[in-house]
């Protein structure tokens, strides 16, 4: 027998450099891990999330007529009217309704660019709507069964001419009857927030057809938003099929002094009716003022109604005021990361500045509304949010950006966090 050592398996034990590199690998791994691991999104910190300012100036007062209603605005700016006068009962508007007959008429058919639109032939009952006119003193074109005319040629001749056969040719038209089409022009006003307007019919011959300075004011902005219908009305003449020469525009104040628009119309119960719209230089830009004077009595009320709405366009236009709430560079707020100390934040600026038209002691709101940004680090003029400035249904919104760049953490930070 012979004696010697003998050896169990699976009992030796590694070398001590194998087990500290293997434990170095481990703790590398982990380390490398934590480095790579992802950040923590940049927070943009606001320094005033909103605030209020008053435009600079003092109201001052306007040319109202000595009797009926007035209202002036300025469309898309500040609160859109700057006053009313007159108080707040309906009136017959005479062919004003004319500017609803043709708003609903654009929005059912849109007309893009110069395009004439859709031909329309003209009905028994369209034909016989002339002769009725004629009888009753109407404004009116002359309309034969079988003619075709287009859209546009129609619109011109409501707009332009006023022709009140016209107005009922559309209805018929657009909604199959005319009792139909003044539900819509109702079901429209009520949708327009026009709680003082009743819609009896298309032309506003009827004395029943009846509404308020301020809403057809709103109406009038509405309407002159349209492509469209701002083309027709800023037309001083027309050419019109059975009609021999040019047509002049009803207003005749269109085309000069800056005058684009709209509508004026008289009956023996609305005394005479107009509305002004005309392009007005304020601060450097250009503005739309309109105008709205109802109820003029008397000879030549028409043209009195027209005066009084230019000098309410052109009273209104000067009052208006700039206000810059806040110049391009203005810091907004702070971009607050959690590997950076308090003096190391970027700050949030204006890239531009807010600049906005207000009626005089108009409040305007002032918001920042801050952006949501990425993990990782940015570069100076970054997209870091919006500043919102409110006027009334104007709104004007400016972008935010980091005015330095926002670098990235040490690998130290990353390695200890």
């Amino acid at each position: 027998m012979l004696h010697g050592h003998r050896h169990r398996q699976g009992t030796r034990q590694p070398p001590a450099l194998l087990v500290a590199l293997g434990s170095g690998a481990l703790i590398a791994a982990a380390l490398g891990l934590r480095v790579s691991s992802s950040l923590p999104a940049p927070k943009v910190e606001v320094l005033t999330s909103a605030s209020v300012v008053t435009a600079p100036g003092s109201s001052q007062p306007l040319p109202w007529p000595a009797a009926g209603q007035a209202a002036v605005g300025v469309a898309d700016v500040g609160a859109g009217i700057a006053g009313s006068h007159g108080g707040s009962i309906p009136v017959p508007i005479a062919s004003l309704a004319k500017m609803m007959t043709a708003l609903i008429v654009l929005r059912d058919h849109p007309l893009g660019g110069y395009s004439q639109g859709p031909a329309v032939e003209v009905t028994a009952k369209d034909a016989a709507g002339f002769e009725v006119d004629l009888s009753t003193d109407q404004s009116s074109v002359p309309l034969e069964q079988g003619e075709v005319l287009t859209e546009r040629q129609l619109l011109q001749a409501l707009l332009v001419r006023s022709a009140n056969d016209v107005a009922e040719m559309l209805a018929r038209w657009d909604a199959g009857s005319v009792a139909g089409f003044v539900a819509k022009m109702n079901a429209t006003a009520a949708a327009m927030g026009l709680r003082s307007t009743t819609y009896t019919d298309p032309s506003g011959f009827l004395p029943t057809t009846v509404s308020t300075a301020v809403d057809q004011l709103k109406v009038a902005e509405a309407a002159m938003a349209l492509p469209a219908f701002a083309q027709i009305v800023d037309e001083p003449e027309v050419s019109l099929p059975l009609i021999t020469g040019p047509v002049a525009n009803i207003v005749s104040e269109i085309g000069s002094n800056g005058i684009v628009g709209v509508k004026s119309g008289i009956t023996n119960q609305s005394g005479g009716c107009a509305v002004i719209a005309a392009d007005r230089s304020v601060w450097n830009r250009t503005v739309l003022v309109i105008a709205v004077v109802l109820g003029q009595q008397g000879g030549g009320s028409l043209r009195v109604a027209a005066k009084d709405a230019v000098a309410l366009v052109d009273s209104a236009a000067k009052s208006l005021e700039e206000l810059a709430p806040v110049a391009r560079g203005a810091v907004v707020g702070e971009v607050e990361v959690p590997w950076a100390t308090t003096d190391q934040r970027v700050p949030v600026v204006a890239a531009s500045t807010a600049s906005v038209i207000a009626w005089p002691t108009e409040r305007v709101e002032v918001t920042v509304l801050p952006a949501k940004l990425p993990a990782r680090p940015l570069s100076a003029g970054s997209p870091a949010g919006v500043l919102v400035v409110s006027a009334g249904p104007q709104r004007l919104d400016v972008q935010l950006a980091l005015k330095d760049a926002l670098k990235g953490p040490s690998f130290w930070w990353r390695l200890i966090r």
